[in-house]
């Protein structure tokens, strides 16, 4: 998340971390090829990512949904995944969620 900015010009949100560790693969997400921002003078990070928000936030996620991910793993229904390679995932997921839906959805 320390890796997040927004371009001043076009609203565009991009991510300038590239991640290739612990299994995780995630490069960087740019604009496309024309985009005429230049990232030197509109790119700016959110005055709410700071290390001690990032963790506050991520605190409030796993005591917020934890519950849910319990109530749902003791009914069976909880579907395992982790996106080692960020939105590059995405078809996967969805492979995933559309199987177990025509095996256990009504």
């Amino acid at each position: 998340m320390l890796g997040r900015r927004i371009c001043r010009e076009c609203g565009g949100n991009f991510n300038v971390r590239d991640i290739d560790e612990g299994g995780f693969i995630m490069p960087p997400t740019l604009p496309d090829p024309p985009c005429a921002c230049d990232q030197y003078v509109n790119w700016m990070r959110r005055e709410d990512d700071t290390e001690d928000v990032i963790e506050r936030r991520i605190a409030d996620f796993h005591s917020e949904t934890n519950p849910v991910v319990d109530l749902y793993k003791s009914a069976g229904k909880l579907l395992h995944f982790i996106p080692l390679k960020g939105v590059e995932d995405m078809p996967l997921l969805v492979s995933m969620v559309t199987k177990y839906c025509q095996k256990s959805c009504p």
